[in-house]
């Protein structure tokens, strides 16, 4: 079974948490509202793939990480390590999108 590295990110500005809600298409969980992350490149260290994210996903650039837990968990697929990181939020701004069906 293949194993996917994977990072969560909790993103503070503030005293505020960002959280995000995945787009009616995904085929996995469409529509619930979840911490931003994604994959780890191949090649690719976990910083790396926490700016990665922030940038494509979010437009967002980072000022601080910090490693804070490691889970592995199993779907019938694949096992997925996911790594949870702490950001904090330095560059961009962070928009408010409406989503239509």
């Amino acid at each position: 079974m293949k194993t996917v590295d994977a990072v969560s990110l909790i993103i503070l500005r503030g005293d505020e948490v960002l959280v995000e809600r995945r787009a009616l298409h995904k085929a996995t969980d469409p529509s619930i509202v979840v911490i931003p992350g994604g994959h780890v490149e191949e090649g690719e260290t976990l910083e790396e793939a926490c700016k990665r994210e922030l940038k494509e996903e979010l437009d967002l650039g980072c000022s601080e990480f910090r490693f804070l837990d490691r889970m592995l968990w199993k779907t019938p697929k694949k096992i997925r390590m996911s790594t949870t990181v702490y950001a904090r939020v330095g560059a961009g701004c962070l928009k408010l999108w409406k989503q239509t069906k």
